[in-house]
């Protein structure tokens, strides 16, 4: 209610209470400021009267209020009316004919976006475009605001990404958040009920639907992960001073990512607090931004794929020295080879994990990965990391899709390589990060965006 950010994705499970405090908040908005103009919308016009118009009836506006009456005008949105000159108008974002003209053509104070999902990326840029246009005069609400009311999705979905790459601010809710369901100690006997019913879920709908998580696969790998507790919004004090190992997913048309751990002494929790993805970039570029990226590190060890022969000569040749990464062996299969990870995700009964992400990790986002769509990050990688699924009249194979999990590999790497290598000894050697190679040794020129940003041209 308080909230004044420009963008706000209301997320939870069905059920947690989303939409209702966000009309709550229009009417208070609308009641307080005068001349204050609030869109309710839906995607299609069809849907907007059966659903949010309903709830804005029932729920929000009290009995014999004005604003309960809907007003249907010539060319412009119904609205409900109050008397201090604001008003809430009801619509949908698409008529049937294509964008419906009396929202896109109008300016707004505040909008519900709700059912947030259901837009596209470019139907949020749009929307927001109506935005920041009505100057506070006359009382009117002093900022502007959209909010997208929604149910968990994929994490590939763009209101996921938008949230890791801090573009807006998440409120995540809970069902025991509302008071229908549970007294804030024990469920109600209605909440009782309808954990009956969302129980029946399987897969991708109950951790949808029960847990709010934003989940992308069935048979997901690490069914530990829990973003709302292994995502820290601030790094640790000081733990850029701690021991640092990095894991590298060598790739050229595969994504190539190298991982910064940070290791907390005397408990060896993990912390990435640093990610480099990159998408057909040279290996000579690719070193250079590695040792950029770790200038000032303390860098115990490297490990990378033992396959990629050239790619860890090349790195070692330019500083990068790297030891192989441990894969599932002959004996062993793919559901033992994850084990340590699915160990360190578990929570322990003082509450606390033994490996966390930073939300702020990524380097940034390579342009190339955002255009080909895919998940870019351990963040974007985690949710979506599944099991193949079986083929019709065969039994399962536990073993893991193969695509978009570079991240996860390089995880994986890490995680074994600090089980079995690391020793917090304060007198152990570690990699000085050189700042970059030698003039001498530097081409012309950087032929990729990556190469400009941290290959100096010769002079």
């Amino acid at each position: 209610m308080y909230n004044k950010d420009l963008v706000v994705m209301a997320d939870g499970p069905t059920g947690s209470g989303k939409t209702r405090p966000a009309l709550e908040k229009a009417y208070a908005l609308a009641g307080k400021y005068p001349g204050t103009r609030c869109l309710l919308l839906r995607k299609a016009k069809a849907h907007a009267s059966t659903t949010i118009q309903t709830t804005w009836s029932t729920q929000v506006v009290p009995a014999g209020d004005p604003a309960a009456n809907l007003t249907s005008r010539n060319y412009r949105s119904p609205a409900y009316l109050f008397p201090n000159g604001s008003e809430v108008a009801v619509d949908g974002m698409y008529d049937g004919g294509g964008y419906n003209q009396a929202v896109m053509g109008t300016e707004w104070n505040f909008i519900v976006a709700d059912e947030g999902t259901q837009y596209s990326e470019d139907d949020a840029q749009r929307l927001i475009g109506r935005l920041n246009r009505l100057p506070p005069e006359g009382g009117r609400v002093p900022f502007d605001q959209i909010i997208f009311p929604c149910n968990p999705d994929a994490p590939s979905h763009w209101l996921w990404r938008w949230h890791l790459a801090g573009k807006l601010t998440r409120i995540a809710s809970r069902l025991e958040d509302n008071p229908i369901f549970h007294d804030g100690k024990v469920w109600t006997e209605q909440g009782r009920k309808y954990l009956a019913t969302v129980d029946r879920y399987t897969g991708v709908m109950r951790e949808r639907n029960r847990f709010g998580r934003w989940v992308g696969a069935e048979g997901m790998i690490y069914d530990e992960w829990d973003d709302s507790r292994h995502v820290l919004k601030d790094l640790p004090m000081g733990c850029m001073g701690w021991d640092m190992v990095r894991s590298i997913d060598f790739g050229y048309v595969d994504a190539f990512v190298c991982q910064w751990w940070a290791i907390e002494p005397g408990r060896k929790t993990m912390v990435l607090v640093r990610e480099l993805v990159r998408h057909k970039t040279d290996l000579d570029h690719l070193a250079a931004e590695v040792n950029a990226l770790s200038v000032g590190m303390r860098v115990r060890f490297t490990v990378a794929d033992h396959a990629d022969a050239m790619g860890r000569a090349m790195f070692s040749k330019y500083g990068i020295p790297t030891q192989g990464c441990d894969k599932p062996k002959a004996n062993e299969g793919w559901v033992e080879h994850f084990e340590p990870v699915k160990q360190r995700l578990r929570f322990q009964p003082d509450g606390s994990a033994r490996l966390y992400v930073w939300k702020g990790a990524l380097s940034d986002r390579d342009p190339r990965l955002v255009t080909a769509g895919v998940p870019i990050g351990l963040l974007e990688e985690l949710p979506s990391y599944a099991w193949l699924p079986p083929k019709e009249g065969r039994p399962p194979k536990e073993q893991p899709q193969g695509h978009n999990d570079h991240s996860c590999a390089a995880l994986r790497y890490g995680v074994h390589a600090i089980e079995r290598f690391y020793s917090p000894s304060a007198d152990a050697p570690f990699v000085a990060a050189p700042l970059i190679r030698e003039p001498s040794e530097e081409p012309e020129q950087g032929t990729t965006w990556v190469g400009r940003r941290f290959l100096r041209p010769r002079t």
